[in-house]
């Protein structure tokens, strides 16, 4: 495994770094046995000349300054692959931040095919009757499904969670998360939380009798060839369910052809349909306060876009493993992740907007 340095925000501006951030390194992906087979973008229906406006917009100066590589499969090939910084990119790690809840998602869906977990309605204090209130408490009432739809209620804002829960290292980090305040009742109003999908993965864990990088790994990981990765471990050796996961970007990519063939990799389906269909159908709507959601809709850890009918992960900084099922399009997207998404332009809506030549 190799480990990415990644370089602080502030070298990404003009007052430290003089000339162009980003290389003409060529769009031709290489055959290299990693479970991708390679084709022609033409041949795939994608028109040079919209390819050339995506790769003048990745490419600008002044937008998607911390991307580093963009990635596009059609009908399972492998057909166009950039990398903006340095080639060694496509060999590398990267991490996906909160594209790993979407993994997070996968995991409770094999969990669910195998009958570890027996309901999704199942409550939280059930399974850790020993972190929880006592009763009578509301926070008694979160589910497994309210996890999967940020629709705890548990106000723990993400600003000061890893902070809190990494560093501050409290003894029960479980009873610690349900001891904070409710911002709403359990199930009424999503908001988005790294503490709901790190409960999840700790319901997971003990529903299975295994980690969820133990599930993942034996049930996705190896069947689809993803070999070289990290995945960062909270205190008490939990793997990090919200944001922990590094991949190299053919893999991410390969999360996106998995959510495009419905569970299935290369014909095996890993993942029942099933399950791909409710976590993919809308279960919550996004906090409206949020601009960046307006259009979009939740369902179990994916990111919805009704109106061109479209799937996506979404990690901080522009990590996406997003695809569109009425082109037999998946698309994955690398970047700088320590950075703020307003204002470099790599919020889930600019990559749609990066991608609407290829779109339709």
């Amino acid at each position: 495994m190799r480990w990415r340095t990644l370089l602080p925000f502030a070298l990404l501006c003009g007052c430290v770094l003089d000339g162009e951030l980003k290389q003409e390194l060529g769009t031709t992906p290489a055959a290299l046995g990693d479970g991708w087979s390679v084709g022609n973008p033409t041949l795939a229906g994608l028109h040079p000349d919209s390819l050339a406006k995506v790769y003048r917009s990745l490419h600008s100066e002044s937008r998607f300054l911390n991307a580093l590589g963009l990635l596009i499969a059609v009908d399972g090939k492998l057909v166009w692959e950039t990398y903006l910084r340095s080639p060694e990119d496509r060999d590398t790690y990267h991490h996906i931040q909160s594209s790993t809840k979407t993994v997070t998602s996968l995991a409770v869906g094999v969990a669910t095919d195998s009958g570890w977990i027996p309901d999704l309605d199942t409550t939280f204090c059930a399974v850790y009757p020993e972190s929880c209130p006592s009763s009578g408490d509301p926070r008694r009432a979160i589910t497994l499904r309210h996890l999967l739809t940020m629709r705890s209620g548990i106000d723990f804002d993400n600003d000061v969670f890893s902070y809190e829960m990494y560093v501050e290292k409290p003894g029960d980090p479980l009873a610690y998360i349900l001891r904070k305040p409710l911002y709403a009742q359990p199930g009424q109003l999503f908001r988005y939380r790294d503490a709901d999908p790190h409960l999840a993965g700790a319901m997971l864990w003990r529903l299975a009798g295994k980690d969820e990088r133990r599930i993942v790994e034996d049930a996705l990981f190896r069947p689809m060839g993803i070999v070289d990765y990290n995945w960062e471990r909270a205190p008490g050796g939990q793997p990090m369910a919200a944001h922990g996961l590094h991949l190299r970007p053919r893999d991410l990519l390969k999360l996106a052809q998995l959510g495009l063939d419905s569970g299935a990799w290369n014909g095996r389906q890993l993942v029942s349909r099933e399950w791909m269909r409710l976590s993919l159908a809308h279960q919550a709507d996004p906090d409206r306060n949020r601009p960046s959601t307006g259009a979009m809709s939740y369902g179990f850890y994916w990111w919805r876009l009704p109106a061109i009918g479209a799937a996506s992960t979404w990690g901080h900084g522009g990590q996406f493993a997003f695809f569109l099922p009425s082109r037999h399009l998946a698309v994955a997207m690398v970047s700088l992740p320590d950075v703020d998404d307003d204002n470099v332009g790599t919020n889930l809506e600019d990559l749609v907007e990066l991608l609407a030549p290829i779109l339709h």
